[in-house]
């Protein structure tokens, strides 16, 4: 928050001026710096409601949790979190049911909290009206979205597949806590595709595990690097040469391991691998971070720039997993592609960067089956606008728009995408697979 627009918003005055004129300014959100803690909800007024199958257990959880569970409330009292499982919804009435609850409460939302809806998995549905309504709880997910950012607050719709009610701890806790704070608007499907027989943990939720982050030296892979080592993850952070220096900063911060090499020459994969099998005897966790934009509009875009997108971007995850995955990644291991909403709605003069991140979409995806059996899970971290050094280079109305075009109103920061790897990286995961979770605000770019 360094611009001016940004700096106003903090003023009392300002925000309520330009609140009459339909403005709104966005609020601070509340983003945790600490590590991840199993009481934390603690002193979070929880309401949970619905008639699922899944209430006995989710009320457990956050009990465990320490969240403060309440079934009711004063006129005038607010609530951290609404948390309702429409799971068994199978007729209009149920619907209605949904409606009420949210009609009552909604306005009792306060600044910075969370909505959950938890609903079935639409085509696991043999009913057309069961399909029919687990579907409508998206819709209403997003639009309640919409009308609860300018209070900082965010809304996700879990679908719970068949028989998978028992993954949804680690989900719970990790959106209803303040590591999701520039989530909103998002569906997380939850299975038992993926086998697992590591417990969930709620603390140091990466003890032991080792990790290795590409384009680990600036933005987004560096603060994954310190996340996930703040977590107790033994850290490889990788990036090209003319980065050494900046790689060796952090790892003087937080004891990683220093990898310099250029992922796009032919034997990146063996040279990956061998110094993962030779320090470690494997590894746990691989992030594909590493990527460049090259941006030209189609008609002068020359074949270099392509190439070089595409490369960087696509056909080195793709060289390197397939090599990694032979013998170097172990079993219940976690593998995540950065990726990016230009991937899902394209971008002026970003043919090659959206073509290459659309890409990495359909690599999780079709990966994500065939390493399920291993307990290893493939997914995609598809972020918005994130403040870094490249958006504060874009001219100042520009970067304004980019901001709100989202629920919250603002950009994210590096951290967000941090806490969304971490998170994905977490046995309390174990149940997300082949999908691509945006670390967006809920922007209105995309899907």
């Amino acid at each position: 928050m360094s611009d001016l627009w940004l700096e106003l918003s903090k003023n009392q005055h300002f925000s309520k001026t330009f609140g009459k004129m339909g403005i709104p300014f966005p609020k601070d959100l509340k983003r945790s710096s600490e590590g991840w803690k199993s009481d934390c909800l603690k002193d979070k007024k929880v309401m949970v409601f619905g008639t699922g199958a899944l209430l006995e257990d989710l009320n457990s959880t956050l009990k465990e949790l320490s969240a403060n569970l309440i079934s009711d409330r004063a006129e005038k009292e607010k609530v951290d979190a609404l948390v309702y499982d429409a799971t068994s919804i199978a007729t209009d009435k149920d619907l209605r049911v949904v409606y009420d609850f949210f009609h009552k409460n909604i306005k009792a939302i306060a600044d910075n909290g969370r909505v959950i809806l938890l609903g079935s998995i639409p085509n696991e549905q043999e009913d057309i009206m069961k399909a029919s309504l687990a579907q409508a709880l998206e819709g209403l997910m997003r639009s309640i979205a919409k009308e609860v950012g300018r209070k900082g607050a965010t809304a996700q719709l879990v679908q719970v597949g068949v028989s998978a009610g028992n993954r949804l701890p680690g989900v719970v806790q990790f959106l209803l806590s303040d590591k999701s704070a520039f989530i909103s608007g998002q569906v997380l499907k939850v299975t038992n595709e993926v086998e697992s027989s590591n417990p969930c943990k709620f603390e140091k939720v990466l003890d032991g595990k080792v990790a290795l982050v590409t384009g680990a030296a600036r933005g987004i892979g560096r603060e994954t690097a310190k996340t996930l080592a703040s977590e107790g993850a033994q850290l490889v952070c990788l990036d090209l040469e003319n980065d050494r220096a900046l790689l060796e900063e952090l790892s003087e911060e937080i004891g990683c391991k220093v990898l310099t090499m250029d992922i796009t020459t032919e034997n990146a994969g063996e040279e990956i691998e061998k110094y993962l099998m030779d320090n470690f005897g494997g590894v746990d966790i691989v992030v594909h971070n590493a990527g460049i934009t090259r941006d030209k509009t189609l008609g002068n875009m020359s074949e270099k720039l392509w190439d070089q997108a595409l490369s960087v971007n696509l056909y080195a995850v793709i060289n390197i997993t397939e090599k990694l995955l032979e013998k170097c990644l172990r079993d219940n291991g976690r593998l995540i592609c950065l990726s990016s909403i230009s991937g899902i709605a394209g971008n002026f003069g970003q043919t090659n960067y959206s073509a290459s991140k659309a890409g990495l979409i359909g690599f999780v995806r079709h990966l994500s089956k065939e390493v399920a059996k291993r307990g290893i899970t493939v997914n995609g971290i598809a972020p918005g606008f994130i403040e870094t050094r490249l958006t504060a280079a874009i001219p100042v109305f520009s970067r304004q728009a980019g901001r709100r075009l989202s629920n919250l109103f603002q950009g994210g920061t590096p951290r967000d995408i941090a806490n969304a790897i971490t998170f994905l990286s977490s046995e309390g995961a174990y149940g997300i697979t082949g999908g691509v979770l945006r670390v967006c605000g809920g922007s209105f770019i995309g899907a």
